[in-house]
């Protein structure tokens, strides 16, 4: 709710002063970026705060765990392979401890949203761009999200990663090409 009403009043003001984009042009873009970084730093200490209710989904932590006998079962899904490799690969050099996991989960998520945001101003605008960047950060589900091992954050970067790539072609000319390929990374 209160995004949509975020969404409602922005819209209504930008109607009533159309001429304020041309006008104050660099003042929008270092008042876009205060918002912007204010934002990341406010989700970045909500989910340091919640660290102690990271938990975990299916036992990732045990299976990337590194011991002296124990290899990584193959899974039938590739993602979720590559996340427990990944995972392994944390905590062979930080060591078998929780918060790794729950750090990488936290990164995961930050260079998707990053990549979300920059490819949403790209294509619909920078009210969009804050409004989602909003909405990842202070969402409490986002934020339980980012502390829960499970490959979903990877999947998002993953996802985050394909949506830049068909952004990037979404603007000039039309490009069949292009497309195709995106079309087969989705």
């Amino acid at each position: 709710c209160l995004t949509g009403l975020c969404v409602f009043l922005i819209h209504r003001f930008r109607l009533k002063h159309p001429g304020a984009k041309e006008k104050k042009h660099i003042v929008r873009t270092v008042a876009f970026a205060a918002v912007s970084v204010v934002f990341l730093a406010i989700g970045l200490v909500l989910r340091i705060q919640g660290i102690d209710n990271a938990g975990e989904k299916a036992g990732y932590f045990e299976v990337a765990a590194v011991t002296a006998k124990q290899g990584i079962p193959a899974l039938v899904h590739g993602a979720e392979y590559f996340y427990i490799q990944l995972l392994h690969k944390v905590f062979f050099f930080i060591g078998n401890k929780f918060t790794a996991g729950v750090w990488l989960q936290i990164l995961l998520q930050f260079g998707a949203i990053l990549i979300l945001f920059f490819s949403v101003r790209y294509t619909i605008g920078q009210v969009a761009a804050i409004v989602m960047l909003g909405f990842s950060m202070f969402s409490p589900y986002m934020i339980q999200e980012s502390l829960d091992l499970s490959p979903e954050m990877l999947f998002l970067f993953l996802w985050s990663l394909v949506f830049a790539f068909a952004a990037a072609g979404s603007k000039g000319k039309l490009k069949p090409m292009y497309f195709l390929f995106a079309g087969f990374l989705v």
